[in-house]
């Protein structure tokens, strides 16, 4: 009789240990392969997080978004000082919105755009960005770098400050100065697809893949630098903001 208790408790101990060791796997699976809320390693370490653009931006009116844009695509201009047409030299990219016009000319056409016009080129800017968003502007990381920090601060809600450019290379920058005093909600987007690094004030060090390109948004404190892992150098694009 004692035999058969014993027997029949190792064998609940043996069950009990099964359900459990599969309920950590579970865990462990759905830990690697689900998104969710926990905090990342970065977050929890500097308080910085990785931020896409699609989902905030898109709710700007195209008024706030298509004049910063403009600004970062062509100096906000539709030709230069000499009356031609802006071009980019490595694409088919026109204008004050450096609308593709290998791709979307004809396009623009049938609905009644000139983009070779600067109330064309609006015109049609103002389009796209109704139908898609920044979609359209994505693929130019440099052009990117410059407007999407900007745009995630109006989106919140925030004014920018006046940003600056920082060039990062293998060694450190120096300590980057703020326009304010204290903790400063910052945001910034390589001009490149580059792998780099942040250290803030309190020393901690964070990595950022190249394949990543997203903005990224934090609350800093005077003291944070630079550097660039897979390049020789490679220029960042700050923007801080005025969030009272």
């Amino acid at each position: 009789m004692l035999l058969e208790l014993v027997v029949a408790i190792g064998v609940a101990m043996m069950a009990l240990m099964a359900i459990i060791a599969t309920g950590l796997m579970i865990d462990m699976y759905d830990y690697f392969t689900k998104p969710s809320d926990r905090p990342s390693t970065v977050a929890a370490a500097t308080d910085v997080t990785r931020r896409g653009s699609a989902r905030s931006i898109s709710n700007l009116s195209a008024d706030v978004a298509l004049p910063v844009i403009a600004q970062c695509e062509s100096g906000g201009r539709q030709f230069d000082e000499d009356g031609n047409l802006i071009r980019n030299p490595e694409s088919s990219a026109i204008g004050k919105y450096q609308i593709m016009a290998s791709l979307h000319e004809k396009r623009a056409e049938s609905l009644g755009f000139d983009i070779r016009t600067e109330e064309g080129n609006e015109g049609y800017a103002r389009h796209l960005y109704q139908e898609s968003g920044t979609q359209h502007w994505e693929a130019d990381q440099r052009s990117k770098g410059c407007w999407g920090p900007v745009l995630r601060i109006l989106a919140r809600g925030h004014k920018p400050l006046k940003g600056f450019e920082v060039t990062m290379r293998r060694e450190w920058t120096e300590n980057i100065p703020f326009p304010t005093r204290g903790e400063t909600r910052v945001d910034w987007m390589p001009k490149s697809l580059v792998t780099y690094q942040v250290m803030t004030s309190d020393g901690k060090i964070t990595t950022f893949r190249g394949v990543e390109s997203k903005d990224v948004s934090s609350r800093l404190s005077p003291g944070v630098r630079f550097r660039v892992l897979d390049a020789d150098s490679a220029v960042i694009n700050i923007v801080p903001s005025k969030t009272g």
